[in-house]
């Protein structure tokens, strides 16, 4: 009897025209396991369907417990047998500990179960396939629960959950995780910090009460009555330092009462997670990638001079090469094994500026090299590489957007067999690193080291026989600082002189720079709306992070001053305090900054397109439980107009390429106050302006060649000035052709449109545009 697949799933014995295997087929009733005979076709025959690849709707919810059947290898086995009968729709529900997890963007996560009889399983959460729905209060399913993200938070080393999904196959053949689609809490993690984070979670709206009451093995009265004194006490302390206070102290009586747990991972332990490092897991090296090809263990061939990735496409497979480049990503996989994207100098490449090669890291051929360089060969690091260039069509090293005339550059991988560092990224960890290196023997050539530092062999030789551990420290600092002033890259001259014939709009559109020091919290009272009525805000509690945490040092203060400035450009609208103002917030995804400015702003209705229909989704679901003043639309605003929508002011935070200049368009067709940051800007390309406006480029009133010159320059790596010189002429080009434009939509109505920046220690590429009223 043959059992089809799809070419959705292939196993590992593909290459095989028919082979006869051997795998477990579970009968109707879930338990019995019959063995069966089927043969594995290619891909160049037909599957024949037969009465065994029966509709997934037959099959009951298979659930992975401790009595499964034992002749079956793994959990990952019980997954591969359903994607040999072709079903991926049988709900499979398991409960286990989180071992690992791997963030890749907002929408896409790894994690690591440890369940039933020490087995594993490999999840994925993806938030267009995540459908959870709560059981509250007696148990029914109330749908207006939607909590991917509170669920997504919970996933910490040591937490318990119970994950249903069903068999899904992996970009690796013969390997298949669970796809999650609903989940629940069922213990806290051993960590009290870890506990703090679920408990906020809570406090957000993003997670059951009854679960999280249970899984604090607490009433759901006592809990609710915990936390809103946290609330009061919130809101009558500015600095919330008094509820940051008691929300450790909660979490760590919590953690002191939980009950103890035989089956509690010792991987997540709570001494061992406090060890550095130890709760770091890189993700799996793929499998094309563990074993070196045979080709390029060859000796290696003679090498012309160091050419660039442009030449690259032009050579054959199989080829030996040598190439310059500056490191653009780096990613990191289990095994020592790492990936770098290279992107040529600025003079070589002007045209597609996205051009850029995959070259990886293999221990196998660089032995002990491999772990130095791993970490020497960070973002913004010069390199020169030789090795074997081939063509795979693995998915991980594809990239539909980077295409060229001839050979896709993302279809190309270089197996590094030789590499020397040509200049040091500016990183002071980085660079500590390299100076370390040099003071011990045969640990770094010195005159490379010398030569990527840019100092000379003396002081090379003097790291290495005197200084000392904090001396290295401060000279690493001071390195730094030097790599970031030095213009690393090679410029062609014409791009230069583009940058100059706009230098002169700079005057009459000065950027200034942001004063993050204190950002005072706004007001939050009850907002008065038509009738007279008043409503509490629906959340007086601005989400925590723990302090030094990357959000609470750079990204809470940007997006503090970001409310602050919208709430300016609101009040010098001239209806401001006599009707309820519109904000606009295009791009807005599910709505982190529109919920933060509804928490804030009193007498505001926000409205936030976006065309991701997922985060859309989640952001109405999380607006209609807490009864926020936001609404959410799916629609493309560089192709409609939004006549449906009105605006008072239009905002636009991390408004990627393109999108800017769509949301400037919107601000001024609706002549309305506008805070819109550009960044990313050699994204979105293809975008127009709305209401048959043309391109960017057209609108603005700058040559197409211009602005790509201006938006390359403004991408460089490894020279923050001229990149920072680029994003404010790019800006400056922006702000005075709106201002000319509103002029021209009316000119009895003046605006003030000015240009501000954030300190390099909170970004280094982002500005903002202040467009506000009079």
């Amino acid at each position: 009897e043959y059992i089809p697949f799809t070419n959705a799933f292939v196993p590992s014995y593909h290459q095989h025209d028919i082979t006869t295997h051997r795998i477990r087929y579970q009968s109707l009733c879930g338990r019995l396991l019959l063995p069966i005979k089927f043969k594995c076709l290619s891909s160049s025959l037909q599957a024949t369907s037969t009465s065994s690849s029966s509709s997934s709707s037959s099959f009951p919810t298979t659930t992975a417990t401790a009595d499964d059947d034992t002749s079956s290898s793994s959990f990952e086995q019980l997954l591969l047998d359903h994607l040999r009968r072709n079903d991926t729709t049988t709900p499979i529900t398991i409960e286990g500990y989180v071992t690992s997890k791997r963030t890749f963007g907002k929408q896409l996560v790894f994690v690591d179960f440890e369940i039933a009889n020490n087995d594993a399983c490999q999840a994925m959460l993806r938030q267009e396939y995540f459908t959870s729905t709560s059981t509250a209060g007696g148990g029914g399913l109330d749908d207006s629960y939607y909590y991917y993200e509170g669920y997504k938070r919970c996933l910490l080393k040591g937490c318990k959950l119970q994950v249903t999904g069903t068999a899904s196959p992996t970009r690796n053949p013969g390997n298949a995780v669970l796809l999650i689609q609903s989940m629940h809490l069922k213990e806290l993690p051993r960590q009290s910090q870890h506990i703090q984070i679920i408990l906020k979670q809570f406090q957000e709206g993003n997670l059951p009460l009854q679960e999280v009451a249970s899984a604090c093995h607490m009433e759901p009265t006592e809990l609710q009555t915990h936390l809103n004194k946290l609330s009061q006490c919130a809101s009558n302390d500015p600095t919330e330092t008094k509820a940051t206070t008691l929300l450790k102290t909660l979490a760590k009586q919590i953690f002191n009462n939980l009950p103890s747990d035989p089956d509690y991972p010792k991987a997540a332990d709570q001494v061992k997670l406090s060890k550095k490092g130890n709760n770091f897991v890189l993700p799996p090296v793929p499998t094309e990638w563990k074993k070196v090809p045979d080709f390029a263990t060859n000796q290696q061939q003679q090498v012309q001079e160091p050419g660039s990735i442009a030449n690259v496409l032009q050579l054959i497979d199989n080829s030996t090469i040598a190439i310059e480049g500056w490191v653009q990503n780096r990613r990191r996989f289990d095994g020592n094994i790492t990936k770098l994207t290279l992107v040529d100098d600025c003079y070589l490449t002007r045209s597609p500026p996205n051009l850029r090669l995959s070259c990886l890291i293999h221990p196998d051929l660089l032995e002990a090299s491999a772990n130095v360089y791993n970490n020497l060969l960070a973002v913004g690091a010069k390199v020169w590489v030789t090795g074997h260039l081939v063509t795979t069509t693995s998915s991980t090293t594809t990239n539909s957007d980077e295409k060229t005339e001839g050979k896709d550059p993302a279809a190309l991988l270089l197996w590094i067999q030789d590499v020397h560092l040509l200049q040091s990224c500016a990183r002071p960890i980085t660079i500590r690193y390299l100076l370390d290196l040099m003071a011990h023997d045969d640990k770094m050539d010195l005159e490379e080291a010398a030569n990527a530092l840019r100092i000379t062999y003396q002081e090379a030789l003097e790291v290495k026989q005197n200084s000392n551990p904090t001396e290295r420290q401060w000279k690493a600092n001071q390195l730094a600082v030097q790599l970031q002033q030095n213009k690393r890259q090679v410029i062609k001259p014409e791009l230069l002189e583009t940058m100059e014939k706009y230098r002169h709009l700079l005057e009459s559109n000065p950027a200034t720079m942001i004063d993050i020091k204190v950002q005072e919290p706004l007001a939050v009272e009850e907002t008065v709306i038509e009738g007279g009525n008043k409503r509490p805000h629906y959340n007086k509690i601005t989400p925590q992070g723990m302090p030094g945490s990357r959000w609470m040092s750079k990204k809470k203060p940007q997006l503090e001053w970001m409310g602050q400035r919208i709430q300016d450009v609101l009040q010098s609208h001239p209806d401001y305090g006599h009707r309820p103002l519109q904000i606009l917030d295009i791009g807005g995804g599910k709505g982190n900054l529109a919920h933060y400015l509804g928490r804030t702003i009193q007498n505001v209705q926000i409205h936030v397109v976006d065309i991701a229909a997922g985060a859309i989704k989640n952001g109405a679901k999380k607006a209609q439980r807490l009864d926020a003043p936001v609404e959410f639309q799916v629609a493309d605003a560089s192709a409609s107009l939004l006549e449906q929508v009105e605006a008072d002011v239009v905002v636009a935070l991390h408004a990627c390429g393109h999108l800017s200049d769509v949301a400037l368009s919107h601000a001024i067709h609706k002549d309305a106050g506008f805070v819109i940051v550009p960044c990313c800007f050699n994204s979105n390309p293809h975008l127009t302006i709305p209401g048959n406006m043309g391109s960017v480029p057209e609108w603005l009133g700058v040559p197409d060649e211009d602005w790509a010159a201006l938006k390359l320059l403004a991408e460089v790596q490894g020279d923050i000035t001229l990149a920072s010189e680029a994003i404010e002429v790019l800006c400056a080009i922006r702000a005075d052709s709106t201002r000319k434009k509103l002029m021209e939509a009316n000119p009895e109505k003046p605006r003030s449109v000015n240009i501000y920046k954030f300190p390099i220690e909170y970004s280094t590429r982002n500005t903002v545009l202040v467009g506000t009223y009079g």
